[in-house]
């Protein structure tokens, strides 16, 4: 019989401040979240992501992980505020007319403010497109209003749009890939509203083939981003993006010129 002293158990791990239970999200809120858009003129983020709140060696983040923010109540930030995850990406100067560079930004989510000083904060993940990264930037959350899909009708080629880039700065869309096109707000573009996607002649830039047909998600003041639903072909940047008019409607007016 061997008798010694039992081992000192070592102490309960501290407790960690359990997250919040994510917020429910509209699904139309949530199609207005993720995926790509054109940065139209510089901004500056309200803040940056850190790291993780409690493991800072970590680099990607998915659902339900805590963040620490560069930022707190001194740039805005308070304790239930929701805001949006984006990073920007480069698109190859040959998706933009006679070449000019562009930049898109790519939406992977959404946090909510849970704790706050005046120079940093907490906040959980309550949605997650997909996965987040350090030095990702947030900036408030503003989902489009709840609109359905407007009926069939017919294109508009006079106030075709053009096809700028795919997510992540591809060229190329396919059915239920979000694309970003060069017409936005101030076009008479809004959530919702139906779109023939065709492909111009390379001779007199005039429509010769219908591929296929999308819906815009979500609308900035110079571009809109859209939801291919259908396609005969893969949708390319350049290709023309036509608003439909529902029967009987009157398409908006707006004073520019179509794009070539």
């Amino acid at each position: 019989t061997v008798y010694g002293l039992a081992p000192i158990e070592p102490p309960p791990p501290p407790q960690r401040p359990r997250a919040p239970d994510p917020l429910p999200m509209d699904e139309h809120d949530v199609a207005s979240v993720c995926g790509p858009g054109r940065l139209d003129l510089p901004h500056a983020p309200l803040a940056r992501i850190v790291s993780h709140r409690h493991d800072a060696q970590r680099s990607f983040f998915v659902q339900g992980d805590e963040f620490l923010l560069d930022a707190g109540t001194a740039s805005g930030l308070r304790v239930g505020k929701t805001l949006a995850v984006r990073r920007q990406f480069r698109v190859p100067p040959a998706a933009g007319s006679r070449g000019e560079p562009l930049v898109g930004e790519h939406t992977s989510g959404v946090l909510q403010v849970v704790a706050a000083d005046p120079h940093a904060a907490f906040a959980v993940v309550v949605y997650a497109c997909d996965e987040f990264v350090r030095g990702d930037y947030v900036e408030a959350f503003a989902p489009e209003p709840l609109r359905e899909a407007d009926p069939l009708g017919l294109p508009d080629y006079r106030r075709a749009a053009r096809i700028l880039f795919a997510d992540e700065g591809q060229l190329m869309g396919a059915p239920r890939r979000l694309m970003v096109i060069d017409r936005g707000r101030d076009h008479g573009m809004r959530a919702g509203q139906r779109l023939t996607l065709f492909r111009r002649g390379t001779r007199d830039g005039r429509a010769t083939r219908t591929i296929g047909e999308a819906i815009v998600v979500s609308v900035k003041d110079q571009s809109a981003t859209i939801r291919i639903d259908r396609a005969t072909d893969a949708v390319y940047f350049g290709d023309g993006a036509a608003p439909q008019t529902p029967p009987g409607a009157t398409p908006p007016r707006w004073v520019a010129t179509a794009s070539r």
